[in-house]
């Protein structure tokens, strides 16, 4: 594919962006509205190649065997969830990307709950799942900081025969147990690390607006910080504590960040947040931080390349698990725009600042590596050419079409 061409933003950025629905509440809103009595009516779905997946699974469930997931692991692992619940079999499928991605973590707890699941011999896709109903109830802790496990334990509880309680020690996203308790009260409750889940029928016939993206909106927001003189202004956020580790780190770095207008829909926190330009300085991410900003680690290391000081983010083992090997591909795109980047372990570390010079950077094919190294070329010396930039089409068809946009 031909590289695309990105040009320093040449002034200071400044507008609002209506950044896409979130895709994480997307996947859940549409599986939750489809096994919910009366449906549910999902409004502001983001239309990236993820959120189709799942659309065109849970169409086609019932209907064929066979359910392609593209490259979407949220689609893959928490319809395991839902298929093991239902009575019948099916095959899920994936790109050559999910292929590669590890779903044995899915599978042990529905094993444990009665479902028959099979992999590949490496323990990836395609996945054959037989399901029962009802599910052994399941006491069940997280040995990786994944919500999509968790997610597809809640999802198979629904169809066990008492209480599941999933110990979650990471703190991940819970998108999955804020819809629950919006569409059935009471079926979920938290306490502490553990979610206990007693099923009960999901009650739809409602309508829910997705709220907008926060990684997604964190690629402006990074955008805004790195090009001196910048305000951007997002609107309609959702601002769930477990997602809002990357702005909470960018005003520790000394950006401005403001949250305003906050509001709920559907159990999850909304607000407008708006972002201007200031000094940085450096910031250590610990590894207990990293679930609430996962997404946003290579745009995080994009900004440390202008933070005064040596910015240390631990604990990214499971970036190497991505669409790409993330870690590997954000160091060395970062050294390829003049930043001065190591990965040490399962931790990278920035040193800056470091003046940034276009150059070609290679996004690995990987959604998030385009999106924030276009948001490093914005403030680099010089026009820089990503590679395979159209990837970002799956999370954000029209990225660079609001980025475009900002720079007027």
């Amino acid at each position: 594919m031909n590289p695309r061409p990105i040009k320093p933003a040449g002034r200071p950025l400044r507008g609002t962006v209506q950044v896409p629905g979130d895709k994480s509440i997307a996947h859940r809103a549409l599986i939750l509205g489809h096994l919910a009595e009366g449906g549910l009516r999902v409004t502001n779905l983001p239309d990236g190649a993820d959120i189709l997946a799942t659309k065109a699974c849970l169409a086609a469930l019932g209907r064929q065997s066979t359910l392609p997931c593209g490259d979407s692991g949220t689609t893959m692992r928490l319809l395991m969830g839902v298929l093991a619940g239902t009575e019948g079999e099916a095959v899920l499928v994936g790109g050559d990307s999910l292929s590669r991605r590890p779903m044995a973590r899915v599978a042990e707890p529905l094993l444990a709950m009665g479902a028959q699941v099979t992999l590949s011999p490496a323990g990836t896709a395609p996945v054959l799942v037989r399901g029962r109903r009802p599910l052994k109830p399941l006491r069940w802790r997280l040995s990786v900081p994944s919500a999509q496990v968790k997610s597809a334990v809640l999802l198979a509880a629904l169809s066990a025969d008492g209480e599941t309680v999933v110990e979650d020690p990471f703190g991940t996203r819970d998108h999955t147990e804020r819809l629950l308790s919006w569409l059935a009260p009471g079926i979920v409750e938290r306490d502490g690390a553990l979610v206990r889940l007693r099923p009960a029928p999901l009650k739809g016939g409602r309508s829910f607006a997705v709220p907008a993206d926060p990684s997604s909106a964190a690629f402006f927001a990074a955008a805004a910080a790195l090009v001196e003189g910048s305000e951007v202004s997002l609107p309609g956020v959702c601002v769930n504590p477990t997602r809002l580790g990357f702005f909470e780190v960018l005003r520790g770095m000394g950006a401005r960040v403001e949250l305003s207008a906050l509001r709920e829909s559907a159990g999850e926190p909304v607000a407008d947040i708006t972002v201007g330009w200031a000094p940085l300085r450096a910031a250590r991410v610990p590894a207990g931080k990293v679930p609430a900003l996962v997404d946003e680690i290579p745009l995080l290391a994009v900004v440390a390349s202008s933070a005064r000081g040596t910015t240390r983010l631990e604990g990214l083992a499971e970036l190497r698990l991505k669409e790409s090997d993330r870690l590997a591909g954000t160091a060395a795109a970062l050294r390829a725009l003049g930043g001065e980047a190591r990965v040490d372990g399962d931790a990278l570390e920035v040193r800056g600042p470091t003046p940034l010079r276009g150059a070609s950077v290679e996004t690995l094919g990987d959604h998030r590596l385009a999106m924030a190294f276009s948001a490093a070329a914005l403030a680099a010396q010089g026009e820089s050419a990503l590679s395979d930039a159209a990837c970002a089409d799956k999370s954000y068809p029209a990225f660079f079409r609001d980025l475009a946009a900002l720079r007027g």
